[in-house]
């Protein structure tokens, strides 16, 4: 009875569901075909645009940066990017199916603006597309290019303006131009002291010595000052000062911001390989190279910041794929702003999402740019050409060897502890193995054994395994095991009493058959059927204590259960 009242539900549905498809698929507007006859631009075509488009899309009003009146605008599309002509093409033209009511939401003229075109119109703009949108220059209105920018066009040196004073440098000059152009006079000449003093903080960061003004102020050489500056350019603080500049451009840091800021702690290289590319005054050509191909170039430390430093960190990413895939296009997208930031002088993130709005950077030139850094990945990766690699592994192993003599100590006597570095702390926790490999150790330390495999038993030898889980002699001492709960609970009322064996609390194993544990040795059981363990130790290792009865029970109680087949 419900099948059949379901399945004349499902029927129903099946036909509102097919009628309402056919309403919409009737109602659908269809593309008129093309006019069979040729068609003439200015005859034909420009009077449809002109009545119809011109109000929303021509000199006086541009909807979306859009004008049907100019060619190149038509052609290449307006704030979206797009062409709204695809010559030969009218079915896949924007401008032919917006005017058609083929786009939801995109009815040309809007509802208010005019009449929609009517099918003889549409079919004149679609001849004329599939003709090869012929479109006359002399027929297009003109605009002023507004990519024309002047730091796009080629370099050009110019001519040194004529300066009311004499002067070896043509800089001075263009100056005295300018302030001659806006009536300034200029500055007095500095005294030596100043001069001096202006130079080397400029050039290095530092001011002079107070010897090495009186110095300077003392020569008489003409050349004292071209010395003195050769002398501050051939300083290695000369390239810590203007490193600065350039590690600010590629966004360069210690860490790696947002909500982690984690520290980089392999930041230094590229940071004195820029130090080191200013004081050997590297050719740009070739530091720009290294800093994008280093790797290839025998530069590994320059591949760092330009094309790989303000990634996003795996600590920010989620796990799951979408979050994944989001954070590939972002550590791209911060690629792609470093290089065009830096060597490019604009931004080209904008066209991340959409043609850029006043640079001339269209969508596709961001993805043809995200595409050659496409085979980046993000992470260390060995130094080859580290200055005094030997020596410094050879450091390195010295340091490894102390240090994990001292964790040793520290692990005797403390699960976990914090280290507390120049630049960051870091915490140490226990080694962590799996059940597997705690029961293997404990079966290799003979912790658990089967002193007969014809019978349902299996030994426990207590102190071994708490050797096997790494417990050293201070902590076993801490743990005692009894034949059962009843056994452990009047011990542990007796440390109340006399504080021999100071625990405070029981941790049982109850098995399901049941479990005979007979005491061999003093911290060795055999296990058989009807009793539990207790294991007994102070309150701050209760924890343990659980952990150490979970872990035996299963082992054990699988063993009685298989009559001597034991299994880990």
């Amino acid at each position: 009875m419900f099948r059949a009242a379901f399945r004349l539900i499902v029927a129903a549905l099946a036909v509102g569901f097919s009628s309402a498809a056919g309403a919409r698929a009737a109602a659908a507007p269809q593309l008129p075909p093309a006019t069979a006859q040729a068609v003439d631009f200015e005859q034909d075509v420009r009077p449809i645009l002109t009545a119809s488009c011109l109000g929303c899309h021509g000199p006086e009003k541009q909807k979306s940066d859009f004008r049907v009146d100019v060619k190149k605008i038509v052609f290449a599309g307006g704030v979206g990017g797009e062409p709204a002509v695809v010559p030969g093409r009218s079915a896949e033209s924007p401008l032919v199916r917006y005017v058609a009511g083929l786009e939801e939401d995109m009815q040309m003229p809007p509802a208010g603006k005019g009449d929609p075109l009517t099918p003889a119109q549409i079919g004149i703009l679609r001849a004329w597309i599939d003709q090869g949108a012929v479109w006359p220059d002399h027929a297009s209105a003109t605009v002023a290019d507004a990519t024309d920018f002047w730091s796009l066009r080629p370099i050009r040196r110019p001519a040194v303006p004529a300066a009311g004073f004499k002067s070896d440098n043509a800089i001075d000059a263009f100056l005295a131009a300018k302030r001659a152009e806006k009536n300034l006079p200029g500055s007095p000449e500095a005294d030596r002291r100043t001069l001096l003093r202006r130079a080397a903080i400029t050039l290095t960061g530092l001011p002079p010595t107070p010897e090495e003004t009186e110095d300077f102020i003392r020569e008489t050489d003409p050349l004292a000052f071209e010395k003195r500056v050769d002398r501050l350019l051939a300083s290695p603080r000369f390239g810590e000062r203007w490193a600065q500049f350039w590690l600010d451009v590629v966004r360069w840091s210690e860490t790696n911001g947002s909500e982690s800021n984690l520290y980089r702690r392999n930041a230094w290289p590229y940071r004195d390989y820029v130090i080191r590319a200013f004081n050997s005054d590297l050719p740009f050509d070739r530091f720009i190279r290294e800093q994008i191909a280093g790797d290839a170039f025998g530069v590994d430390e320059a591949t760092a910041f330009l094309v790989s430093g303000g990634f996003v960190h795996a600590a920010t990413v989620g796990r799951e794929v979408p979050a994944i895939r989001q954070a590939r296009a972002d550590r791209l997208d911060e690629t792609i702003q470093s290089v065009s930031t830096a060597l490019l002088g604009m931004t080209m993130a904008c066209a991340r999402c959409h043609n850029h709005k006043f640079d001339p950077i269209p969508q596709k030139d961001y993805y043809a740019l995200a595409a050659v850094f496409q085979g980046l990945e993000y992470g260390h990766r060995p130094w080859r050409n580290q200055p005094d690699a030997a020596v410094q592994a050879t450091r390195a192993e010295s340091l490894r060897k102390q240090l994990d003599t001292v964790r040793a100590e520290l692990r005797a006597v403390a699960p976990a502890w914090t280290e507390e570095w120049p630049d960051h702390l870091e915490t140490r926790f226990p080694p962590v193995r799996t059940r597997a490999e705690l029961h293997a150790a404990m079966s290799a330390a003979k912790g658990i054994y089967f002193p007969d495999p014809e019978k349902a038993t299996a030994g426990i030898h207590f102190m071994n395994v708490l050797k096997a889980l790494g417990l050293n002699e201070s902590m076993r001492g801490q743990f005692r095991a009894f034949p059962n709960g009843a056994t452990a609970m009047g011990e542990m009322a007796k440390s109340t009493e006399s504080g021999l064996i100071g625990c405070t609390q029981v941790t049982e194993i109850n098995y399901t058959e049941g479990v005979d544990l007979v005491a061999v040795l003093p911290a060795e059981f055999e296990l058989s059927t009807d009793y539990t363990l207790g294991i007994c130790t102070h309150t701050q290792n209760l924890q343990q204590a659980q952990f150490l009865a979970d872990l035996l029970s299963g082992p054990v109680s699988e063993a009685v259960r298989r009559q001597g087949g034991f299994e880990f």
